[in-house]
């Protein structure tokens, strides 16, 4: 398969973004890198790389990060956080999705009944 310069670069420009994320919340709270690789469990050069876009946090240590830095997954991946409203409507989309799959919206005409009580807001 082949990778295009510009699907390189955008990757790569994510991985730097992330880094200089992490770099960032770092600082903030005015944590050395080797206090930071501490906390979570990591070398400090490897810290080192993923504040440099080098590398990617594994996900078990992305987790150690949003919670050391008290912080949700989408604002270090993405640098933002969801808005209330889209948060409630993401918890009415599961709730929905589970009640479905419980068996309790047993056909379409329910499941537009249950819409119709509970409007997405």
């Amino acid at each position: 398969m082949e990778v295009k310069p510009e699907e390189l670069a955008g990757k790569e420009r994510k991985l730097e973004d992330l880094g200089r994320r992490i770099a960032r919340l770092r600082r903030e709270r005015r944590w050395t890198q080797a206090d930071l690789a501490q906390c979570i469990g990591v070398a400090r050069e490897r810290l080192g790389h993923w504040e440099q876009g080098k590398h990617t946090p594994p996900l078990k240590f992305m987790v150690r990060l949003v919670r050391t830095f008290q912080i949700s997954l989408d604002e270090m991946v993405m640098g933002e956080c969801l808005t209330n409203d889209e948060t409630r409507e993401a918890r009415w989309h599961v709730a929905a999705l589970n009640r479905l799959l419980a068996g309790e919206l047993a056909s379409r005409s329910s499941l537009r009944d249950t819409v119709q009580r509970f409007p997405v807001p």
